[in-house]
Order: structure tokens, then C-alpha cells, then sequence
């Protein structure tokens, strides 16, 4: 199976990029939770009209969040790209010459 990436690079790319981001995210948490809560509570203080007392929860979530999406969406994309790839689908030459 000769498979060709060149007609998929584009979005390979993007999907390599947003995984990094993503695994980024993981090690992050993983190495210096502390950072990310702190920097939360630094914006709750400078804004407290704007955040209820289950605002540090929610904003970690979204976060969290922010992480699991990357990832999952990213690895997803990639099978995407891969099945595309390997397909026997070709390129089709239409002729759209006779579209009014």
C-alpha cells in the first residue's frame, strides 16, 4: 500500500500542531498544577463582580477541558487524514463547462 501524504500535509500539520498544544496542556498540568490555579485566582481577584464562589471550578474545568478536546479532536483527525489518504479515491477532472 503506497500511501501519499503530500495532498494532506496542510492538515496534517494543523492536527500535529493542535495535538502539541493539547499533550502541552497535559504536561503542564501534570508538572505545575499550582501555576494554572494560581493565575486563575489572580483574574477572579482582579474581577470579583464578574465570578461566583464555584469560579475557580468552573474556570479549571474549562481547562481541563480545553485539554481533553485538543487531544481527542486532534487524534481523531489524524486517523481522518491517514484513512484519506489511503483510499483508492482519486481526484476527479469534472467538467463543470456546461454549469449555468
Amino acid at each position: 500500500m503506497n500511501i501519499n501524504l503530500a495532498n494532506v500535509k496542510i492538515g496534517l500539520a494543523l492536527v500535529l500542531l493542535g495535538l502539541l498544544f493539547g499533550i502541552g496542556l497535559g504536561i503542564t498540568f501534570g508538572i505545575n498544577e499550582e501555576m494554572f490555579e494560581h493565575y486563575i485566582a489572580q483574574g477572579i481577584a482582579l474581577h470579583p463582580e464578574l465570578h461566583d464562589p464555584n469560579s475557580p471550578e468552573k474556570i479549571w474545568r474549562y481547562a481541563q477541558r480545553a485539554h481533553f478536546h485538543a487531544t481527542g479532536i486532534a487524534a481523531f483527525s489524524i486517523g481522518l487524514l491517514l484513512l484519506v489518504s489511503a483510499s483508492n479515491l482519486k481526484h476527479s477532472e469534472a467538467d463543470h463547462s456546461n454549469i449555468d
